[in-house]
């Protein structure tokens, strides 16, 4: 372009369409890459805090909703899908026993249906998240244990309508925190990040051996304190771009990370 300026592709936003008229929290979303359909998972407040599912469909540049489907009372939603099993999986913090649960799900239209309930941890657990190994063809799902101060990690394996898990791999972490587990397409490799030792960030790479997760050494990302952490992997780059909120100032902020 003229005099060396690159222009830069302005983004297109559809109109806001509302999927819940209730108080939502704890709000998470996949793609189903089978039936073409956006799954969210949510915390519906204003209805006795049930965990809800619902279906989203974008076609035209616009996206509609089916009829959300309740679950039950619970906390701490996080949601991935199975390629490999053409599954919907929801974690969450399950109220009436205090267990973490996993729940497979199959998607038709813009409904779900149940197929399974798992449970991965018979003591509390706080935030969470998943993610699917398409080199393995595992589901691989980090949570706190505010009882301990660790991150737990696990790998699920579904087979048929059953969904079994893996032995239990820990780090240390502050408690209170959300994590960040994205698969890495490049390295075959999934990265966790967190909030560790003295406030810091952290990243750890996972591996997977058969349905055994181990866990690599943390290295620091940002050494300040830090919350609320996310992270996804650009295909096209072969990066993570793992972003958070700092606690100095409330801005947003990221890094890139290689594995």
């Amino acid at each position: 372009t003229a005099a060396g300026l690159v222009s830069t592709p302005v983004p297109v936003i559809g109109s806001t369409v509302e999927f819940e008229a209730g108080n939502t929290k704890y709000i998470s979303s996949c793609y189903d890459t089978a039936s073409n359909k956006v799954v969210i998972a949510y915390r519906d407040s204003s209805d006795s805090n049930k965990i809800k599912i619902v279906v989203g469909t974008v076609a035209s540049g616009a996206i509609t909703f089916g009829t959300p489907f309740d679950v039950e009372a619970g906390l701490w939603t996080s949601i991935a899908y199975d390629a490999n099993a053409n599954k919907v999986v929801v974690n969450y913090y399950k109220n009436a026993t205090d267990d973490g649960v996993s729940r497979v799900y199959t998607v038709s239209g813009t409904s779900v249906s149940f197929v399974t309930e798992t449970v991965f941890s018979s003591v509390e657990i706080g935030r969470n998240a998943i993610c699917f190994d398409s080199s393995a063809n595992k589901l691989i799902i980090a949570y706190e244990v505010p009882g301990d101060n660790t991150i737990k990690v696990r790998v699920g394996t579904i087979s048929g309508t059953n969904l079994t898990f893996g032995a239990v791999a820990s780090t240390a972490s502050p408690q209170g925190a959300s994590i960040g587990l994205v698969y890495d397409a490049n390295a075959n490799k999934t990265l966790l990040c967190y909030r560790g030792t003295s406030n810091y960030g952290y990243a750890a790479v996972i591996s997977v051996s058969g349905t055994t997760a181990s866990i690599g050494t943390p290295a620091v990302f940002v050494s300040e304190t830090v919350s609320d952490v996310a992270a996804v992997y650009d295909s096209s780059n072969n990066k993570t771009l793992i972003v958070w909120r700092k606690a100095s100032n409330n801005y947003g902020a990221g890094i890139v990370a290689t594995i």
